[in-house]
């Protein structure tokens, strides 16, 4: 290995990367810092910046989960605010949906299918997996946990695990 270092340089920037996240392909990273999320270019080989952060959407950090890249690296999903609704943008910015719109339950944890065609997602307090279908935009639930967890697809999307303090299959 190497030296530990820093993907954003807070002493250059000012910023101050948090909940980073690469993209499938290892060339973008994706993270928020202060008021938005960001990505930037970085190199496969190297793991550093290639090139400068960009700023694609200004959020509450506070509510905002950890971004996931969706498996062909075009477009990112997070829950953030208001009331914690899953939300998906491009990951140039572009193109800003909400996704959900909660009506009581908060949806956290956003996992995308190996085939980049659906979400699964957490649900706080019901703790229940939802699904989000991408194509239709229509979302149902799957099963209740009893137990808060985040969603985690088997490689082949067959099977959806979720863990907190118990495993489900």
């Amino acid at each position: 290995g190497s030296s530990p270092f820093e993907l954003i340089s807070f002493r250059e920037t000012g910023i101050q990367a948090t909940r980073a996240t690469w993209s499938p392909d290892g060339t973008k990273a994706a993270f928020y810092s202060g008021d938005a999320l960001c990505v930037v270019p970085v190199s496969p080989e190297t793991g550093r910046a290639t090139g400068p952060h960009k700023k694609i959407h200004k959020l509450a950090l506070r509510w905002a989960g950890n971004p996931e890249w969706s498996p062909d690296g075009r477009k990112l999903a997070y829950n953030g605010p208001p009331g914690g609704d899953l939300w998906m943008i491009d990951s140039d910015g572009t193109n800003l949906r909400k996704i959900t719109t909660s009506q009581g339950p908060r949806m956290l944890a956003p996992a995308w299918s190996p085939d980049g065609k659906t979400l699964a997602y957490g649900t706080r307090p019901k703790n229940a997996i939802g699904l989000y279908d991408i194509e239709s935009g229509r979302s149902s639930e799957l099963t209740e946990t009893g137990n808060r967890f985040a969603p985690i697809w088997s490689p082949d999307g067959n099977w959806i695990m979720g863990n907190r303090d118990k495993l489900y299959f």
